[in-house]
This record gives C-alpha cells, sequence and structure tokens, in this order.
C-alpha cells in the first residue's frame, strides 16, 4: 500500500511555462510593431452651450452659421450671418476669407463659430459644416486650418 501511495506521488506532472511566455511575448512584440496609429477622427475644439446662457467676453462676435433642415432630414438652407450660401465650398471660402482678415491681428485665435441647427438636420450635413468651418486639406495631405473654435446654439 506504501508503494502505491509513493507511486501517486510521482506521477505528477511539471507543466513548463516557458514556452508559452516566449508565445506571449512574441505576440505582444507583433502587435506592437504592426500598431497604426492614425489621426483622430473628429478632433474639434467645440463648446457645448452653457445652461444660463452666453456670457462673452471676447472682442469678436461670433460668427453665427445657420443650417436649415427639410422635411426628410436634408439640408434646405444654409445662412452664415443672415446671407445665404449656395454650398458648403462657399461657406469654406467666407472662413478662408474671414481668417486672411485678421491673420495678423492678435485676434485671430479667437475667431468662432456658433452653429445654429435644425433638430431633424441629418448628420452628414453637420459634419460637412464643421469640417468646411475647422479647416482644409493640400493637394500634398497636409491639414491647413481654419476656425478651431465652434460651438453649438442651444436649442429653443
Amino acid at each position: 500500500m506504501t508503494n502505491a501511495v509513493a507511486r501517486s506521488s510521482d506521477d505528477k506532472v511539471h507543466v513548463d511555462m516557458t514556452p508559452m511566455i516566449d508565445i506571449v511575448f512574441q505576440l505582444l512584440v507583433f502587435f506592437a510593431l504592426t500598431l497604426n496609429v492614425v489621426e483622430a477622427e473628429g478632433d474639434f475644439r467645440i463648446r457645448m452651450p452653457m445652461t444660463g446662457g452666453l456670457n462673452s467676453d471676447r472682442a469678436l462676435p461670433p460668427l453665427r452659421l445657420e443650417l436649415s433642415a427639410n422635411e426628410g432630414g436634408g439640408l434646405q438652407a444654409l445662412r452664415l450671418n443672415q446671407q445665404p450660401l449656395a454650398d458648403f465650398a462657399e461657406l469654406r471660402r467666407r472662413m478662408v476669407d474671414c481668417v486672411q482678415d485678421v491673420k495678423d491681428s492678435p485676434l485671430a485665435s479667437e475667431l468662432e463659430v456658433e452653429i445654429a441647427s435644425d433638430p431633424d438636420l441629418r448628420y452628414e450635413f453637420m459634419i460637412a459644416a464643421i469640417t468646411a468651418i475647422s479647416g482644409d486639406r493640400t493637394a500634398d495631405g497636409r491639414l491647413v486650418p481654419l476656425i478651431e473654435r465652434i460651438k453649438f446654439a442651444s436649442q429653443k
């Protein structure tokens, strides 16, 4: 009987963890080397509306962009400071003009656009407006920033 007990204690299986640790480190190195870091999408400096009203100490009044939606959620009208615009390309041209007007001024960093939109407007039109306001890419892929300060008007 003592022989059977001794035999069961000798039958223990010893698992060597070295190969498993090697594989884990190889996978870790593989994923670290193949990681593709891309520019964050939608990295805009956007200020949401305050609940108690808007108090601003800025020297420049904000530009107000109004987006009106039709019944299907499409873009019906696009207005910048109550002036109608034909499309987002014209909006981008107006933003470029605004930036050029104050380019050498210390107020250049204070330019701000306030966006007021219908709640039924489709998301794609809001993103197109933000893209037209915030910057443009050149032919070689460089980002040319326009206006970085964007805020949303509170819904009434």
